[in-house]
């Protein structure tokens, strides 16, 4: 392992930002198409939304075993096979029939896409370890982030020239580009790499043991997955508060959308100038002081000034500014107390993060309450019960090499 983030600058990074933006991509790039894909395939809105709950699905439970197997032989295989997976069930997208079949492939398609993550993050922890690692890991998620910044409105124009298959067409190019390039440069890193694969350990998530007992990675887990419900949340009933509800004209939405975007990739960016001056953990609990405080001010706004849009945007954009604070400080912090098996810890984090996301999208609608006091109560009380499992951390010594 480095000592330093020499390795993890220029081209190094450069990859690592198109092999994490791909997972993206296959979310943002084709939601402007949900509409035509419905005409086309004779479906209704729900059958197209199942695609992707399918495909958050699939990088929810993929990732238990893209993690484990990493850990076991290698970090290079698992990301070329898994982006070959990506890239031949993005190409099956293309020629879809139907709505049914659409959704096995996305999830196909998301077995394949959930390695990305999983191998970059633990291939910046074979590296870096500690502020080192929480530096890398800011740089990486703000620089991603342009991905959801321009993918909708990338993915509207390609949808009005040339129809909705032709943004599976693009993914799959990407896929094919994100292939070659790891073929070509992505090096091994695993300290474990060309092991043999231990299929009864893995088969039966054996790995995740160590893990789930380690009292530290039990609250950075659980808090980090409960801080990004609240970020599931805001993706599924954004739409309803803003246009619905406030009257945002639909075609504009993507410019508070965009403003929040930046205001996540502003807090990474933040996160990565000021954390060895402050260190990972002092910055994950200054993460979650100013995303409960921000929370706490968004449903203060909700209730008094319901029809305010500027008034509830200004503490939902502070409450989101915060996200990388908690979610990438949290990581580094769980995969220091693994480094013989940072892609298991990270799989397992990506996983719980997923799961909830699903169930949080699906049922912060059900809310019997308007859409932006609906939202603010959500967020709060992910934020509420975040902040209850990481009240304990600093009882909790921290691995001498995290620094």
């Amino acid at each position: 392992m480095g000592s330093g983030p020499a390795s993890l600058r220029g081209r190094s990074l450069a990859k690592l930002v198109l092999f994490t933006g791909l997972t993206g991509l296959s979310i943002d790039l084709y939601l402007p198409a949900f509409p035509a894909i419905a005409a086309d395939l004779a479906a209704t809105p729900g059958d197209v939304q199942r695609t992707l709950s399918a495909y958050l699905l699939g990088i929810a439970l993929g990732q238990l075993f893209a993690g484990p197997l990493s850990d076991q032989i290698g970090r290079r295989p698992v990301l070329m096979g898994g982006l070959l997976l990506h890239a031949i069930a993005t190409l099956g997208c293309v020629f879809a029939g139907s709505a049914d079949q659409l959704v096995m492939l996305r999830l196909l398609q998301a077995l394949g896409g959930c390695v990305a993550p999983v191998v970059t993050r633990a291939y910046i922890r074979d590296q870096v370890s500690g502020n080192y690692a929480a530096r890398a890991l800011s740089t990486l998620m703000g620089a991603t982030l342009i991905v959801p910044l321009l993918a909708p409105a990338i993915g509207g124009v390609i949808v009005e020239q040339a129809g909705w298959r032709a943004t599976f067409v693009v993914l799959f190019l990407a896929s094919v580009g994100s292939l070659f390039v790891a073929w070509q440069s992505f090096r091994e890193t695993a300290p474990s790499a060309g092991g043999p694969v231990r299929w009864r350990e893995l088969m039966l998530l054996q790995g995740f043991g160590p893990v789930l007992r380690d009292r530290g990675a039990q609250r950075y887990i659980g808090t980090t997955a409960l801080t990004s419900g609240a970020l599931f949340a805001y993706l599924g009933a954004s739409p309803f508060v803003f246009i619905s509800w406030f009257g945002v004209p639909a075609d504009r939405f993507f410019l508070v959308f965009g403003a929040n975007v930046l205001a996540m990739a502003a807090g990474s960016m933040l996160n990565a100038r000021i954390v060895f001056r402050f260190g990972s953990r002092r910055l994950f609990e200054f993460g979650l002081m100013l995303q409960g405080g921000a929370a706490v001010c968004l449903v203060v706004a909700a209730w008094l000034a319901p029809d305010n849009m500027y008034l509830y945007a200004l503490p939902l954009l502070v409450f989101l500014s915060g996200m990388q604070f908690v979610g990438t400080n949290a990581s580094a912090c769980t995969m220091d107390r693994f480094p013989n098996a940072a892609a298991t810890a990270s799989a397992l984090a990506g996983m719980a993060q997923f799961l909830l996301g699903a169930f949080i999208t699906a049922s912060v609608g059900d809310v019997p309450l308007p859409p932006p006091q609906g939202m603010a109560i959500v967020i709060l009380v992910c934020m509420a019960a975040g902040s209850a499992v990481a009240w304990r951390l600093r009882s909790i010594p921290e691995p001498v090499d995290a620094q």
